[in-house]
């Protein structure tokens, strides 16, 4: 995952467990792995990080069925557009012996 320009943080959630990337100043690359149980979503949510508060940034869903790299147009909270992008790259295998 690859956040642009900001000192800022993702939280993805699947299955209803969230796990957070450390915060990033600019690009930086974070990876993590999720088990799916079943075929549920993926949901990144990118928030800025200030001094006293975390600015919400964004939302996106991830399609956790499309190897590669995905491009993710955030949205607010109400499906609008927003001017940020977030690069994601999946993974998916059927056995974990594969990693």
């Amino acid at each position: 995952m690859t956040f642009l320009g900001l000192k800022s943080y993702g939280t993805i959630t699947c299955e209803g467990k969230s796990v957070k990337t450390p915060v990033t100043s600019g690009c930086q690359d974070v990876s993590m792995m999720f088990y799916r149980r079943d075929r549920s979503k993926l949901k990144l949510t990118v928030r800025k990080r200030k001094l006293f508060e975390n600015k919400f940034v964004g939302q996106a869903d991830i399609n956790p069925n499309q190897n590669g790299n995905q491009i993710l147009e955030l949205q607010d909270r109400r499906g609008r557009p927003v001017s940020a992008q977030v690069k994601v790259e999946v993974k998916t295998v059927k056995n974990l012996k594969a990693f």
